[in-house]
């Protein structure tokens, strides 16, 4: 299934491209003379224009995504739950919108750098995210996700009309066309990429009651963990262990799971869904799978720490990936627990924990950062243990 979300992903971006190409060298009916008359005299203006469109349309594109999926919700009965946007955030309390802020300065710009290319709902926390409720009339594998998902793709593409009514219909001018031009095709990419993304959501929710028990749960439980509820409170319908391992939308309640057993207490459990998640989810991304390894590492360095053991988890890849998520709790924990039980280097455990409490600052998430800081003091635990 990754495998050929993958591809639906390439395929997107080379609709995007021919989009862009097609809108540049034949719909502009003096595309000629404009690149004849102006590429050379004013280049660095129209690259510098081209750049600006680009990161507008990174921004624009997502909040109109997100405001798609708020309204279409709405519509299919969904219950409002919150909205960020850049440390902001909207959310219902008590049956009332608050308004309140998540993030310093810093901690919004470092969001706005690890979100660059990967995802808007990862790093530390979202910085354009609408979460919304599925509604309580229907049983778990029964509701409308149909139009909710959708939403976002006619929001996009509504935008992306308005976008090349206004080149047509205000007076010409070459900078002026070159920005609703560019704004045109480059929106044009995000919303097929976005398309292909929740098309696929689609046809998996449509395929499987599972799927479609394990995508509310997920949804439910992100609302829970965002509004600030903690592992240990998750209601049992939110976290389960997987019953499909290889179903698309069933590491959300599995995730929620191990988190409870470890805010439990439970850790031989958590460890054990852990391994089981790593060998039978065949079909999990590499993301995923990284994630498994360092939890499982993270298990035997606290744990028996045989060193065979450890040396198969820890390969020059993992070592790799771990380095590369510095604002990750997990990764700066494992490598912390590393530091100190394995390397005994107490001047860099001292260096990896000062990371972790500085991503601690802006982090959105209690549930998580209780998990977390209790992972981290076992590692302590242990340390003292032996002395």
């Amino acid at each position: 299934m990754k495998k050929k979300y993958k591809l639906q992903s390439v395929l997107g971006c080379i609709a995007g491209l021919v989009i862009a190409i097609v809108w540049f060298f034949f719909l502009e009916d003096r595309a000629n003379e404009f690149y004849e008359k102006y590429i050379t005299e004013d280049a660095v203006i129209i690259f510098a224009i081209i750049l600006f469109t680009l990161a507008i349309c990174f921004f624009t594109c997502r909040l109109t995504y997100e405001l798609g999926h708020l309204i279409f919700g709405l519509i299919s009965n969904y219950r409002f739950n919150s909205f960020v946007l850049f440390g902001l955030k909207l959310k219902t309390l008590d049956y009332n919108l608050k308004l309140e802020s998540s993030y310093t300065l810093k901690g919004v710009i470092d969001s706005i750098i690890s979100n660059i290319g990967v995802s808007f709902t990862l790093g530390r926390g979202p910085i354009i995210a609408c979460s919304m409720l599925p509604p309580d009339s229907f049983s778990a594998g029964q509701y409308p996700f149909v139009l909710y998902l959708i939403g976002g793709f006619i929001a996009n593409f509504t935008q992306i009309l308005i976008a090349a009514v206004l080149y047509i219909w205000l007076p010409k001018g070459h900078y002026q066309n070159l920005i609703f031009a560019s704004f045109t095709a480059i929106a044009s990419f995000f919303t097929v990429v976005y398309a292909i993304e929740d098309v696929n959501k689609i046809k998996i929710l449509k395929s499987s009651e599972y799927e479609r028990q394990d995508y509310k749960a997920y949804l439910i439980g992100l609302a829970f963990i965002s509004s600030g509820g903690l592992y240990e409170n998750i209601p049992p319908d939110l976290h389960y262990p997987p019953r499909d391992y290889n179903g698309f939308f069933s590491v959300a309640p599995a995730i929620s799971h191990s988190n409870y057993l470890i805010a439990k207490g439970d850790y031989k459990a958590a460890k054990e869904l852990d391994q089981l998640m790593l060998e039978k989810g065949t079909k999990y991304n590499k993301y995923m799978k990284d994630s498994l390894k360092m939890d499982l590492l993270y298990w035997e360095l606290i744990g028996e720490c045989r060193k065979e053991i450890i040396d198969m988890h820890y390969t020059k890849e993992l070592q790799r990936v771990i380095k590369l998520r510095t604002d990750k709790l997990s990764a700066l924990r494992v490598r912390y627990a590393y530091e100190r039980i394995i390397s005994k280097d107490e001047a860099m455990a001292k260096y990896i924990l000062a990371q972790f409490n500085d991503v601690l600052k802006n982090y959105p998430y209690p549930g998580d950062e209780m998990v977390e800081r209790r992972l981290i003091s076992e590692v302590d635990s242990v340390v003292d243990s032996l002395v």
